[in-house]
């Protein structure tokens, strides 16, 4: 029973804390003790679906899921988690889970923030998924797994050490977290100096952005395009988060290792890594 260690930052690499932590297990249960057997060597067509911003990727052809995933990607990607995982979320799907993929901002630095975003987008998801299976508690009973991505799967991490953030949460069975990524910003981020000087002059430039906007808008010029629309969004996006960039993430990593040790409140963990990690 002794709670799995999570690999620490040593230099450029991870190790792990303690060589002598129990090997991470992945256990569930269901309603049917068939389920697993009917599902594991299955291949369901699946469907993906927008609910509000939130990507959710169905199997077809089964009245209820064997587990529900909720998945959050990297820095940047993780904003657009059906193109940037859509392959690899989608050979989870074919074997019966429902996948919840919830993007979050690409400009946010407080992830304490985007811990919270991603949690209420998923609970909201979840529960119009539970409708899609005939009622509001039609998925009492399903296995819920979390799945995070580099800063996802911290991401996934913090929404399991507060207790707000648990209160809204789904309970989790276990998390499964590909590419931990714990580093401070100036290791995670790169040119992280140049760009706290370039937000230092990026408020000047969205408020130019946005009177040119307002400007076409006055002129009755129509307008933008769809696509001119989205770039210009994009860069008042980009350029809000990179006005006041802070010293490091919030929590800090030093504050991330220590909710972990004192907070963390899920045993069943699976941690991917890689030898290229960096």
């Amino acid at each position: 029973n002794t709670p799995f260690q999570f690999p620490r930052r040593q230099g450029a690499s991870f190790i792990h804390e303690a060589k002598i932590a129990p090997k991470p297990t992945l256990t569930f249960s269901t309603n049917s003790n068939d389920d697993i057997n009917l599902y594991s060597n299955s291949n369901f067509g699946v469907t993906w679906r927008r609910l509000n911003k939130v990507e959710v990727l169905i199997p077809q052809d089964i009245k209820r899921p064997l587990g529900i995933i909720h998945f959050v990607g990297g820095q940047a990607v993780g904003s657009l988690p059906k193109q940037s995982y859509g392959n690899f979320l989608e050979g989870i799907a074919r074997s019966g889970f429902v996948i919840i993929a919830t993007p979050f901002k690409i400009n946010q630095f407080n992830h304490q923030v985007l811990a919270c975003d991603v949690t209420r987008d998923f609970r909201s998801s979840f529960e119009e998924v539970s409708l899609f299976y005939g009622a509001k508690d039609s998925l009492k009973g399903v296995p819920v797994f979390g799945m995070g991505h580099s800063m996802g799967a911290k991401l996934n991490v913090l929404m399991n050490c507060y207790q707000d953030l648990r209160d809204v949460a789904v309970p989790r069975k276990a998390n499964i977290l590909i590419s931990f990524n714990n580093f401070a910003a100036r290791d995670s981020v790169p040119l992280w100096t140049e760009l706290k000087a370039v937000g230092a002059q990026m408020g000047g430039l969205n408020e130019s952005i946005n009177s040119v906007k307002k400007t076409a808008e006055a002129l009755g010029l129509g307008g933008f395009s769809p696509i001119a629309s989205q770039g210009i969004d994009f860069a008042l996006e980009l350029g809000a988060g990179l006005v006041g960039i802070p010293n490091d993430f919030v929590p800090s990593p030093e504050e991330t290792w220590e909710l972990l040790t004192e907070k963390y409140s899920i045993r069943n963990n699976l941690v991917v890594q890689f030898k290229n990690d960096k």
